[in-house]
């Protein structure tokens, strides 16, 4: 009886396992494509409003 309840138990690991794999493929898929967009938006910034400007000082 110990035996199935082990079976049993290791089975539902294997399951819970299988089921949070797939959940982390999809929300890896999903920030992939989030930092993907953020990127994008940093350069279309960057593009329109140069912010990287001469930073020295002259000292006379």
């Amino acid at each position: 009886q110990k035996v199935d309840k082990l079976l049993v138990d290791a089975q539902a690991i294997t399951a819970n396992t299988r089921e949070a794999t797939t959940d982390l493929a999809g929300l890896r898929a999903e920030v992939d494509a989030s930092l993907r967009k953020v990127d994008s938006l940093i350069n279309e910034v960057n593009r329109l409003w140069p912010l990287k400007r001469d930073a020295q000082i002259e000292l006379k």
